[in-house]
This record gives C-alpha cells, sequence and structure tokens, in this order.
C-alpha cells in the first residue's frame, strides 16, 4: 500500500506538469469569468437571492462534470500507453511492486490532480449560482460528488484503453465512449419519432438502453440532479425515491448503483488488461 501511495505522490506530480492540467487552468478562468459575469450583472441590477433549482444548478454541474471528464481522459491516455511504448514500466516493476499497484498508483495519482482543480471549479460555480445558505451549498456538494463518480467512471474506461493501444488512439477511444453516453437521448427521441401505433421504436430503445449501461452519463446526470432537487441525503439517494426530472427522465434505483458498478468492473479490466500486456 505504502508503494501505491508513493506512486500516486509522483503521478500527481507529473500530472501537475503536462499541457492538460494547463486546460484545467483555462476552465478554472471560464469559471472565474461566469463568477465576475455575475458580479457585474449585480452591480447593475442588485441582488437576488432565489432558491435553489435544478434549472440553475444543473447546467453548472453538468459543465463541471464534463469538463473534468475530459481533463481525466486526456491525463489518463497517455499514461499507461506511453509507459508500455518506451519500456520505463520495467524499471518501476523491477522493485517490489505488482502491476496492479502500478495501475493502482497511477489512477489515484490523476483522480487526486482533477479532483483538486474540481473542487476550485466547484467554489467557482457555486459562488456564481448565489448559493449562499448552508442547505443549498449541501445540496450542491451531494450533485457533485456524484460528478466525481462521472469523472472517475470515464477516466478508467480511458484506463482500459491505454493499456492496449497508443495515447492518440485511447484518447480518441475514450471521447468515443463518452459521446456515446451523450447520444442516449437522441436515441430515445429518434424511438419516439419512428414508433407506431402511439409507441415507441423496441429497436431504438433497445440501442438506447445498451449505450446507458455502456457509458452512463444519463444516469448519473439523474442521479446528481434528484440529489440537488431532492431532500434525501446522498446515500439515502440510492433507494427508491423522487420521480421525474425534466429533460434527462425519471430517476430509478439503478442510476445509482450501475456506475459505482461499472467503475469497479472497470477498473479491475484495466488490471487484468495491465497484467497480462507483456511488452
Amino acid at each position: 500500500m505504502r508503494a501505491v501511495v508513493i506512486l500516486a505522490r509522483l503521478t500527481l506530480k507529473e500530472a501537475t506538469r503536462r499541457r492538460a492540467f494547463l486546460v484545467g487552468i483555462v476552465i478554472l478562468l471560464l469559471f472565474l469569468l461566469l463568477y465576475v459575469l455575475r458580479l457585474v450583472s449585480e452591480a447593475q441590477t442588485g441582488p437576488r437571492p432565489v432558491p435553489i433549482d435544478a434549472m440553475r444548478v444543473t447546467p453548472l454541474l453538468a459543465m463541471m462534470r464534463f469538463f473534468a471528464a475530459v481533463l481525466a481522459m486526456s491525463m489518463a491516455a497517455p499514461t499507461l500507453a506511453t509507459e508500455f511504448e518506451r519500456g520505463t514500466h520495467y524499471v518501476i516493476l523491477a522493485r517490489p511492486l505488482s502491476r496492479a499497484e502500478w495501475l493502482l498508483g497511477k489512477w489515484i495519482g490523476i483522480f487526486v490532480a482533477v479532483t483538486a482543480m474540481y473542487v476550485v471549479w466547484g467554489i467557482l460555480a457555486a459562488l456564481t449560482a448565489g448559493l449562499n445558505e448552508a442547505s443549498m451549498l449541501l445540496a450542491f456538494a451531494r450533485g457533485a460528488a456524484v460528478g466525481l463518480l462521472y469523472v472517475a467512471v470515464f477516466m478508467t474506461v480511458t484506463f482500459c484503453f491505454s493499456a492496449i493501444s497508443s495515447a492518440t488512439l485511447a484518447t480518441g477511444m475514450g471521447y468515443v465512449w463518452l459521446f456515446l453516453g451523450w447520444s442516449e437521448g437522441g436515441l430515445r427521441s429518434t424511438a419516439e419519432v419512428l414508433g407506431a401505433g402511439g409507441r415507441p421504436s423496441a429497436i431504438w430503445l433497445m440501442a438506447a438502453d445498451v449505450a446507458s449501461f455502456l457509458s452512463p452519463v444519463s444516469m448519473l446526470a439523474r442521479t446528481a440532479t434528484t440529489t440537488v432537487v431532492g431532500s434525501v441525503s446522498f446515500l439515502e439517494r440510492f433507494v427508491p425515491t423522487v420521480g421525474f426530472v425534466p429533460g434527462i427522465g425519471e430517476w430509478r434505483p439503478l442510476d445509482g448503483i450501475w456506475p459505482a458498478l461499472h467503475l469497479t468492473l472497470g477498473l479491475a479490466l484495466a488490471i487484468v488488461i495491465c497484467s497480462r500486456r507483456d511488452v
């Protein structure tokens, strides 16, 4: 375990030197700009405190999730692929360190780097949304915590691709996987359009369900939104509760359970691939 922590620290330092981390700084400036625009608006019209609602908070959470996932995927793609290509992993693995520990150390290091940036974005987003009460901030924090699961899922998928391909190809396949999740809404709309007798097309609905399970974007969006809007705690959100969320459908217990299983299976698959790879 000590070796994993040391490798995670080294990976964290390495991640802060990459160009992708500079992209995170640029995104931070974007959130800072949104906050400045809010201050300018308040200076002209005066403050207007409004209770927390999905229409104000959901777009900010969606931006945070998406940008953090892209940042994590960009950092994860070259992590394994580059070391496999150069053979530098042999230097590390010559020491008492298994490939599973090596991968976990890399994974933790990148996740911590992205999480640190994500927290700063979240602070600026909360200020931009005008969340000045403890209950509002707590609800926002719950939704943001779900966003970290979103980041972890797609970062892990990219780790799997990085273990079997080049860094460029791993990045591209990771983005395709992310787009697959975003396509679910379009597939469901197509099912409604192509349906007959007032019933949606079963084939297109099946395609949407497959996309949802392979890339649980909508599941995590529903969980994040219902966590913010609902009054129950984050852990209680994983039992049947609340109803329809505008724009992304009805929340189900599976929406909270499957992404966690997806992450676990993805991490296990990445470890298996790394353990069996010869070069």
